[in-house]
């Protein structure tokens, strides 16, 4: 039926989909699985050792999905290191700048990342891209209404009375009500900031950057004066005897 790749960080198949089946094969990030049946919101997959079982749809990536992410990886890796960065709490790693979007890995507090891009993306729903083709219901089968002898035919149906004359001028909107539109300001749709981080596996994903703690050094946030500082670099340093300081440029 078609193929995928294994979404989060590890995935325990189920055996069968009842409320006390035994747990089935757990298989790891980025792993391909062959789909090979479907029930409602379930897919039937198949790995590549044989093993079978039952998970969510939305916890598989579509070969397109694992393909971006790749790529995404392979351009982070050649962009320039904007800091260090850790969590407070458990934070998740998206595939792309959405709080809905699959994620793949969970960074643990006190597990460092390096943030190598910011951006600002709309809070809106994430389009999860389907894995197998929509499958449309059967259309009920219509049976021909019985018709009885013994019925008296229905009268003809009246013909329906013309328009107006200016029917044309009572269909068109009142200049008023098109003025109040336009005057309407656009509702704001809410915006977060998301941070693109590269991790130790070489893997890189989207996390939100207020959740991110930056380990700035202490030359730089000495400076900061209350502000939040989103990435430092170091344009030199400096020898001084025996210490070796830093020119730091931060944003």
């Amino acid at each position: 039926m078609g193929e995928a790749y294994v979404g989060p960080a590890t995935l325990r198949l189920r055996r069968e989909l009842t409320s006390h089946t035994p747990d089935g094969e757990t298989l790891r990030h980025g792993e391909r699985v062959e789909i090979i049946g479907r029930r409602r919101v379930f897919v039937k997959v198949r790995t590549a050792g044989g093993a079978r079982g039952w998970a969510l749809m939305r916890q598989l990536l579509s070969p397109q999905q694992m393909e971006e992410l790749n790529k995404l990886a392979q351009r982070a890796a050649a962009m320039p290191s904007h800091g260090l960065a850790t969590v407070y709490e458990p934070l998740n790693v998206h595939t792309d700048p959405n709080r809905q979007a699959p994620s793949f890995h969970q960074i643990r507090e006190g597990e460092h990342v390096e943030v190598v891009a910011q951006t600002l993306a709309p809070r809106v729903p994430f389009q999860n891209p389907a894995l197998l083709p929509r499958q449309a219901p059967p259309a009920p089968a219509r049976r021909p209404p019985k018709r009885r002898d013994s019925e008296i035919p229905a009268p003809a149906m009246p013909l329906a009375p013309k328009p107006p004359p200016d029917w044309l001028e009572l269909s068109r909107t009142p200049p008023e009500v098109l003025a109040q539109r336009a005057a309407r300001p656009a509702k704001a749709v809410p915006v977060d900031t998301w941070a693109l981080v590269r991790l130790k596996t070489g893997r890189a994903g989207w996390v939100l950057a207020r959740m991110l703690r930056m380990e700035i050094p202490d030359e730089v946030a000495q400076y900061s004066e209350g502000h939040r500082i989103t990435s430092y670099f170091s344009v030199g340093q400096v020898k001084d005897g025996q210490e070796i300081k830093h020119n730091w440029l931060w944003t």
